[in-house]
């Protein structure tokens, strides 16, 4: 403890809860934390394990105190496991000399496609810009706006790619069809059938052939989602 004196952390010492039992505990142990599954991994930890966390308090101080960890989850994001744990609220105030304070609240929208900006001067003329900031995501995190702006426009620029690959295909299919069957085509114009006749019948094998690809696309596309997006 000296050590961490020496070097600048602030040491915060509580009393020992006495069970009914006689038997006692740091106090520091009702408030949990939950570790994250990577973090986990790394720090060698499970379910009923110590942990010891260090941040800066309100007055830009050092802390630190121990907390059991009381549960592990797992997210999609390997970089958000590495750095953030769940703790409950009034054992972070304590620890950070905070008492009945909170740094910021989340809101989330219900519908994805909501004008946010409207959201914001709701909640700003409701709370009062004196007291609080009211901010969007994007004005957070501005370089996620940018990232995901850029992997928008690739996708859109794969997307036209693909589709004018595939337009080249079909059109290379119809036309080979059609070459194939210039003696069967031949043949039946001299049965008098009209040339716009022979267009219509290479126009609806070609609209067929779109229509059954379409499908089966939709179909494998619907199927590889379901099966990978959980």
């Amino acid at each position: 403890i000296n050590i961490l004196q020496s070097i600048g952390y602030e040491i915060k010492s509580k009393e020992l809860r006495v069970r009914p039992d006689g038997t006692a505990k740091g106090d520091w142990d009702m408030g949990m934390a939950i570790d994250t599954l990577a973090m986990a991994e790394r720090l060698d930890v499970k379910v009923g394990s110590k942990v010891v966390l260090m941040a800066q308090d309100a007055h830009h101080n050092k802390t630190m105190a121990a907390f059991r960890v009381t549960g592990i989850y797992q997210t999609v994001s390997n970089d958000f496991e590495r750095v953030f744990v769940f703790m409950t609220l009034s054992s972070m105030q304590e620890m950070l000399d905070m008492p009945g304070k909170v740094l910021e609240y989340v809101i989330r929208v219900d519908d994805p496609k909501e004008n946010l900006s409207l959201v914001k001067e709701d909640l700003a003329s409701g709370l009062g810009e004196g007291d609080y900031k009211t901010m969007t995501w994007k004005e957070i995190f501005p370089l996620l706006v940018q990232l995901v702006t850029m992997f928008n426009t690739f996708t859109y620029i794969f997307f036209i790619l693909v589709f004018v690959a595939m337009a080249f295909g079909i059109a290379n299919a119809v036309l080979m069809a059609v070459f194939e069957r210039m003696r069967e085509l031949g043949i039946m114009k001299a049965l008098g059938t009209r040339p716009g006749q022979v267009f219509m019948l290479v126009a609806f094998e070609s609209v067929s052939l779109g229509v059954v690809g379409v499908i089966i696309g939709v179909l494998t596309g619907w199927a590889t989602v379901a099966y990978f997006g959980h």
